[in-house]
C-alpha cells in the first residue's frame, strides 16, 4: 500500500533497520521490567537490548488451537476466518510468559461462506436479504439485518451448527442483476450477479457443500436435510408475507420481501459464524503499557493495535467502518511516543 511504503521509507530515513523472516521467539525480563527480546533468522540468533519493546502482531485469528482453547471455536469446521498467515499469537504469548494480564480476547464476529476468498463472488451474492432459516428449517432473525455482519454473526452462533441457509432463486436473482441488489457494500460488488453460474459450476467441481441449487423445494429439502413439509411450510409462510407486504414474524422491511417462486431454480448460501480475527489479549492503560495482573505497569512493555483492543467488548462495531484499523493507527502511534519518552528518562 502506498502509505506502508512512505512510511517505511521514511522510517529508514530516520535510521530505522528493518529485520524481516526474523521472528522473535521471547521477551527477556529483569526484575519485572523488559529489557531485551530474542529473535531468530535462518542465518543469525539476535539478543536485542532495550529499553522499551512494543509488541503488535495481529492477534491470533488462524491459530486453531487457541481459538480452540481460549474462546471454543472450531476454526474450518464451524468457525471460518480470513487465515491471514502469520497471525498465530505468538506476541501475546511472550507478553503472557513476561507477566502481562490475560484480558479482553475475543473476535470480530461475522458471517462467511467456508474458504471465502475462494468463493467471494457468491458469498456477495448469497448474502442479500432473502429467507434464512438454520437447521430446523426456522427463521430466526430479521434477514434486512444481514447487511451488519456482526450482528448476523452473532445470531448465526446461536443457531444449531453455527450456521444457517440464505435461500433465493434465480428469478430473484434475475431481479438484482436487472436492479442491484437490496444490500450494497464495497466488499462485493453487484457485478457478481453477472459472474455466478462460472462459481457455482466450481463449487460442484469441488463438493463444496456451502453453495447449494435446487429445482425445486423435494430436492432443496433433501440436500438441506430439513423435511420436506416443514421447508414447504416455511416458504409458504414467508411467500404469505411476501403477498401481503408485511413480515408478521420479524418485520422485515417490505423492501426486502421477494416472494420465492423456485422460478429458475433455487440457491442457497450455506454461511457460517466467523471473525476477521481476534481482538485483545493483554490490559493496557492509556499510555498503551501493558498491565499484570495487578494492574500495574510492566516496565519497558507497550502493546497497539488488535493485541491490545479490548473497546468492543463483546461485539465488533460493523455500523462503523475501519474500526480496527484506526484502533492499530492510533494505539501505534501512542505507543511510539510514550515508548520514546520512556527510553529518554
Amino acid at each position: 500500500m502506498p502509505q506502508n511504503k512512505a512510511l517505511t521509507k521514511r522510517a529508514e530515513e530516520l535510521g530505522v533497520k528493518f529485520y524481516l523472516e526474523t521472528p522473535v521467539k521471547g521477551l527477556l525480563t529483569e526484575e519485572g521490567k523488559v529489557t531485551s527480546l530474542v529473535a531468530e533468522s535462518e542465518a543469525a540468533k539476535y539478543t536485542v537490548h532495550a529499553k522499551a519493546v512494543v509488541v503488535a502482531t495481529g492477534g491470533y485469528g488462524s491459530n486453531a488451537e487457541m481459538l480452540k482453547d481460549r474462546l471454543g471455536f472450531n476454526l474450518d469446521k464451524d468457525f471460518f476466518t480470513f487465515n491471514v498467515p502469520g497471525i498465530n499469537g505468538e506476541g501475546l504469548k511472550m507478553m503472557w510468559d513476561a507477566g502481562a494480564q490475560k484480558y479482553g480476547d475475543t473476535v470480530e464476529m461475522i458471517y462467511i461462506l467456508p474458504h471465502n476468498l475462494e468463493y467471494m463472488v457468491a458469498d456477495g451474492v448469497l448474502r442479500q436479504p432473502n429467507l434464512m432459516i438454520n437447521q430446523k428449517g426456522d427463521r430466526f432473525m430479521d434477514e434486512g439485518m444481514l447487511g451488519n455482519t456482526t450482528f448476523s454473526g452473532n445470531a448465526m452462533f446461536l443457531q444449531p451448527g453455527h450456521y444457517a441457509y440464505v435461500i433465493m432463486d434465480r428469478a430473484i436473482s434475475q431481479k438484482y442483476q436487472e436492479n442491484g441488489p437490496d444490500i450494497m457494500d464495497i466488499v462485493h460488488p453487484a457485478a457478481g450477479f453477472k459472474m455466478l453460474d462460472p462459481v457455482i459450476k466450481k463449487a460442484e467441481e469441488n463438493g463444496y457443500e456451502a453453495i447449494i441449487t435446487a429445482d425445486s423445494v423435494g430436492e432443496l429439502a433433501e440436500k438441506l436435510d430439513i423435511p420436506a413439509a416443514k421447508l414447504q411450510k416455511t416458504i409458504d409462510d414467508y411467500n404469505s408475507y411476501c403477498d401481503h407486504g408485511k413480515d408478521g414474524e420479524f418485520f422485515k422491511n417490505p423492501d426486502y420481501l421477494h416472494k420465492l417462486t423456485g422460478e429458475g431454480g433455487y440457491l442457497v448460501g450455506k454461511f457460517y459464524s466467523g471473525a476477521y480475527g481476534t481482538v485483545g489479549g493483554v490490559k493496557i492503560d492509556e499510555n498503551c503499557q501493558v498491565l499484570d495482573d495487578e494492574d500495574l505497569v510492566i516496565p519497558g512493555l507497550y502493546s497497539a493495535g488488535s493485541d491490545a483492543n479490548t473497546i468492543y467488548a463483546d461485539s465488533y462495531n460493523f455500523t462503523l467502518p475501519g474500526n480496527t484499523m484506526g484502533f492499530a493507527v492510533n494505539s501505534g502511534r501512542i505507543a511510539g511516543l510514550e515508548a520514546a519518552k520512556f527510553i529518554k528518562k
